[in-house]
């Protein structure tokens, strides 16, 4: 009897495959739940073939502009120009 034991039977990789991303510019500061959005609160910064290259321009857009303590942009001198920068799937997306 053979008390040797086999090595475990390698796992294939599921290949993820990657989808195009979408890089959002949302001005929502002072928007609370109105639903009066304007042309410039909403603007589809570019759509990216995977999402690091979406995060790659994000990070681009985020060393020109001055940073608010959490994560936002400022484009202006008021707090209307807080902006977020989000990465969504492409699919996610209809305008």
């Amino acid at each position: 009897m053979n008390t040797a034991t086999k090595p475990p039977a390698q796992r294939k990789k599921k290949k993820v495959a990657e989808h195009p991303h979408v890089l959002l510019w949302i001005c929502t500061h002072g928007k609370g739940r109105s639903r009066d959005w304007t042309r410039s609160a909403l603007k589809v910064v570019g759509v990216y073939a995977t999402k690091d290259d979406a995060q790659r321009k994000k990070d681009e857009l985020m060393t020109q502009y001055d940073c608010c303590g959490h994560g936002d942009i400022l484009v202006g001198g008021s707090w209307d120009d807080e902006i977020d920068l989000v990465i969504r799937p492409a699919e996610e997306v209809c305008l």
